[in-house]
C-alpha cells in the first residue's frame, strides 16, 4: 500500500507539474481525443470563449465551430489523426453566447506511451472577432483554480499527466522551467532541438541569452518573486548560428503554494515580425491610396492641382521613402519631386485609355534598390487611381457643360417647368414660362407649394398633387390635366406631365405644365358630338439618349426597353442605326453624316424600328446638338418617343377631323346665310318706319 500511495504521488507530481505549464501560459489550448471528443481546454480558452470546463468536456469539438465552418474542422482533423503537425491554420469557433471569433491556431498529433491520443489546438492570444473590427482582445493572466480532480483513481491521473505531457512537449515553443539560480530544470523536445548543446537540463540559462541575460535578469527575477511580466522581445540566436526574433514569457510555477521555479516560453516570432512588417508597408500604401482617393474627390480641385500634390504623395508608400523620387507626365507636362534624378533602378507604368497614351508614373530609387512584387502592383494601381480621377474630373467637366445646357433649356422652355423634391413635392426651382404663366415672381413661387397652385377643389388639391408626384416616382411618368390657378385666382386648365430625372446627382420630379385653356375651348364645341371618339391612346414613356461625336450611343434612359424591349445596355456603344428598320437605313446613314456635318437641332423626326420581338415600331426622335467650350460638336441628345399607336389612329382622326371641320364649315353657311336675310330683314324694317315716320310729319304740318 506504501509503494501504491508513493506511486500516487509521483502520478500526481508528474501531473501538477505538466499542468501547471499549460495552464499558466497565455496561449489558447484545446485538445481533442480520436472520437473527435473535447478533453480538455486551458484556462485562457474558458476566458475568451465563457464556457465552463465540466460543461465543455466529452462533447463534440464540431459543437462549438459555426455550421458553415465545421468541414473546414473536420479537414484539419484528418491531417492531424494522421500523424502530421499543421504549422499554421485559421479556424473560427463560438463562444458561449454565439458569436464568432477568428483563431490563428498550430496543430499537431499527442502521444502518449508510444499511441496517439488525440490532438491538440494551440492559438496565441492575439484573437479578433469576426463582427467588428477592433483592438486585440486582452489576456487575462490570472490563474485559474488548481487542478480539477486530484482525487480521482490512478488510471485517470495517467491519462491527465499524458494529456499535459503530450501538449508541452508537442508544443512548437520552446518551454524551459529555470530555478532562481537560472539553471535549467526542465526543457521541452522544442528547446532541446533549437539550441546546443543537445541536453540542457542542469545547465545555466544565461547561455541561451548570453549578453542579453544581463538586461533581462530583473525581467526573470520579478517572475520569481511573483510579479506580473509582460511580454519581452530580443533577437536570439539558435542551433546553426541562426538568429531569430523571439517573444518571451516569464511566470512563475507554484508548489504547494510557494513558488519554486519560474516557466520560460520563448516563440519564434521571426515570420510574424515579417509579417507584421509587411501589414506596416502595406498600411502605408492604403494610407497613401486613400489620401489620392480624398484628393481627387475634392469638389473644386482642378487636374494640374491634384497631380501637383499627388507626386509629393507618392514616395511616402515606398519602403525607403527617403531614397525615392517620382514622376507624373500627363498631356506633355511633368510633375516631379524635389529630390528627380532619372536612375536605372526606376519603374515606368503608362496610362492609358482606349489605346490612346495620355501620359506615364515613373517611381524610382536614388541608390540601388529592387522593387518588391507588391510595389510594382502599387505604381500599377496608382497609376489606375490617377486616370480614374482624371477622367473624373473630365466627366465632373462635362455634366456642369451638360447642367448649363439643360438650364438653357430649362429657362427657354415654351412649358412652364416645376423642378419638385421626388418625396415631400417641395418646389425646388421654376422657370422663366412658369412665372409669366402664373403672374408670381421666383422668391414667391418658391414659398408656395403645389396646392396654391391648384383650384383647390378634389381631385385638383394638394393631397392629389402630393400623390400624383409619389406615383411619377414609383411608377414612371404621370401625364394629366389638372385645373390650375394664378397669382390673380383666376383657373385655367393645363396639361401636366410628370417626370422622375436626375439633376446634379439628386432624384427629382420635372413637371411640365401647358396652357390649354384654348384649346380646350376650342374643343368644347365639338365634345358634345364627339364624346364617344374622343382619343383613348395614352402617352407612352419618353426614352432620353446621348450619342458622342461619332454617334455612338453613350447613355439610353430605362425607358427605351418599353419602346423596343431592349435594356440599355444592350444598345451603349452601338450606333443610332442599329435597330433601325431595312428599310430606313440608308435614310438614317444620310442623316448621321448630316448631323456631323452641319449639327443642327432635330425636330419630330420618325423612323420605322424593329422591336426585339421582331415588330415594326414607330418611333418620333427630338435631339440637339451638344458642343464643348471651343464650340467642337461633341454628341447629341435626344427624345424617343413611341408613336406606332398614334400612327395607327392617325387616320381615323384626320377623317373625323374632316367630317367635324365639314359639320362646322356647314353651320358656318348656315349662320350668314341667317345674318344675310337677318341684315334684309332689317334694312326692310327700317325704309317702312322711315316712311311711317315720314308720312305722319306731313300729317302734322298745318
Amino acid at each position: 500500500m506504501v509503494g501504491l500511495a508513493q506511486k500516487n504521488k509521483d502520478v500526481i507530481a508528474q501531473n501538477m507539474f505538466y499542468k501547471q505549464i499549460v495552464e499558466s501560459i497565455l496561449d489558447l489550448v484545446i485538445c481533442v481525443n480520436l472520437d473527435g471528443k473535447i478533453v480538455y481546454a486551458n484556462p485562457s480558452f474558458l476566458n475568451l470563449t465563457g464556457y465552463r470546463l465540466d460543461k465543455l468536456l466529452g462533447t463534440a469539438f464540431t459543437n462549438i465551430v459555426p455550421n458553415n465552418k465545421k468541414n473546414d474542422v473536420r479537414a484539419i482533423a484528418e491531417v492531424a489523426f494522421s500523424g502530421r503537425s499543421i504549422p499554421l491554420e485559421k479556424i473560427t469557433i463560438l463562444n458561449k453566447n454565439k458569436s464568432e471569433f477568428e483563431l490563428e491556431i498550430r496543430t499537431w498529433p499527442i502521444y502518449g506511451k508510444g499511441k496517439m491520443l488525440g490532438f491538440c489546438m494551440v492559438a496565441e492570444p492575439a484573437i479578433k472577432m469576426l463582427s467588428q473590427k477592433e483592438k486585440f482582445w486582452k489576456m487575462s493572466q490570472t490563474l485559474v483554480a488548481q487542478t480539477r480532480g486530484i482525487n480521482l483513481a490512478l488510471k485517470k491521473l495517467r491519462k491527465t499527466e499524458e494529456l499535459y505531457r503530450g501538449v508541452v512537449e508537442s508544443a512548437n515553443d520552446m518551454i524551459f522551467i529555470i530555478d532562481k539560480k537560472a539553471n535549467i530544470l526542465y526543457a521541452n523536445p522544442q528547446a532541446e532541438k533549437s539550441f546546443a548543446p543537445k541536453k540542457l537540463r542542469g545547465k545555466y540559462f544565461g547561455f541561451i541569452m548570453k549578453d542579453k541575460f544581463v538586461s533581462v535578469f530583473n525581467y526573470f527575477r520579478d517572475a520569481y518573486m511573483g510579479k506580473q511580466t509582460p511580454l519581452f522581445y530580443t533577437d536570439l540566436k539558435v542551433k546553426g548560428n541562426k538568429l531569430i526574433a523571439a517573444e518571451i514569457k516569464a511566470q512563475p510555477l507554484f508548489e504547494a503554494g510557494k513558488i519554486t521555479s519560474v516557466l520560460v516560453t520563448i516563440r519564434d516570432i521571426t515570420e510574424r515580425r515579417k509579417l507584421a512588417q509587411e501589414v506596416l508597408e502595406r498600411l502605408k500604401e492604403l494610407d497613401v491610396l486613400s489620401k489620392i482617393d480624398a484628393l481627387t474627390t475634392l469638389p473644386n480641385i482642378t487636374v494640374d492641382e491634384m497631380l501637383k500634390q499627388i507626386v509629393k504623395m507618392l514616395p511616402i508608400a515606398w519602403r525607403f521613402s527617403d531614397r525615392v523620387y517620382a514622376k507624373i507626365t500627363y498631356n506633355n507636362k511633368k510633375y516631379k519631386t524635389k529630390n528627380y534624378k532619372k536612375t536605372k533602378w526606376r519603374k515606368t507604368v503608362p496610362m492609358k485609355i482606349n489605346g490612346k497614351n495620355l501620359g506615364a508614373i515613373e517611381v524610382g530609387y536614388l541608390k540601388e534598390n529592387r522593387f518588391l512584387k507588391e510595389e510594382n502592383d502599387l505604381i500599377k494601381t496608382v497609376a489606375y487611381k490617377v486616370l480614374l480621377a482624371i477622367e473624373r474630373k473630365k466627366a465632373e467637366d462635362e455634366i456642369k457643360r451638360k447642367a448649363q445646357s439643360y438650364y438653357s433649356i430649362f429657362d427657354n422652355s415654351t412649358d412652364a417647368l416645376f423642378v419638385h423634391d421626388a418625396e415631400t413635392g417641395e418646389i425646388l426651382d421654376v422657370n422663366e414660362t412658369m412665372l409669366k404663366m402664373y403672374g408670381f415672381s421666383k422668391a414667391e413661387a418658391l414659398k408656395k407649394n403645389i396646392g396654391d397652385f391648384s383650384s383647390g377643389v378634389p381631385p385638383y388639391d394638394l393631397k392629389h398633387a402630393v400623390k400624383l408626384v409619389r406615383k411619377a416616382m414609383k411608377e414612371g411618368p404621370q401625364t394629366f390635366e389638372w385645373r390650375a390657378k394664378d397669382k390673380k385666382g383666376k383657373l385655367f386648365w393645363a396639361d401636366v406631365c410628370l417626370k422622375k430625372i436626375n439633376l446634379e446627382g439628386k432624384t427629382r420630379i420635372l413637371a411640365s405644365v401647358r396652357n390649354i385653356e384654348e384649346r380646350k375651348k376650342a374643343e368644347s364645341a365639338l365634345r358634345k358630338s364627339e364624346e364617344r371618339f374622343r382619343k383613348l391612346v395614352k402617352l407612352n414613356k419618353d426614352a432620353i439618349w446621348e450619342v458622342d461625336e461619332n454617334t455612338k450611343i453613350i447613355y439610353y434612359s430605362s425607358a427605351i426597353k418599353g419602346i423596343t424591349g431592349y435594356a440599355p445596355e444592350e444598345l451603349i456603344g452601338k450606333g443610332l442605326d442599329n435597330i433601325i428598320s431595312p428599310g430606313h437605313k440608308k435614310e438614317v446613314a444620310r442623316l448621321i453624316s448630316e448631323m456631323k456635318k452641319n449639327p443642327v437641332p432635330l425636330l419630330n423626326l420618325e423612323f420605322e424600328n424593329i422591336h426585339k420581338n421582331g415588330k415594326k415600331i414607330i418611333v418620333q426622335t427630338s435631339a440637339l446638338p451638344i458642343f464643348n467650350k471651343e464650340g467642337k460638336l461633341t454628341g447629341y441628345i435626344g427624345i424617343d418617343r413611341d408613336i406606332t399607336s398614334e400612327k395607327i389612329e392617325e387616320e381615323h382622326l384626320e377623317q373625323l377631323v374632316k367630317e367635324r371641320t365639314k359639320a362646322l364649315q356647314d353651320e358656318v353657311e348656315k349662320r350668314k346665310l341667317a345674318e344675310r336675310q337677318v341684315k334684309l330683314l332689317n334694312a326692310n324694317l327700317e325704309r317702312i318706319i322711315r316712311k311711317m315716320r315720314e308720312k305722319r310729319d306731313k300729317a302734322r304740318r298745318p
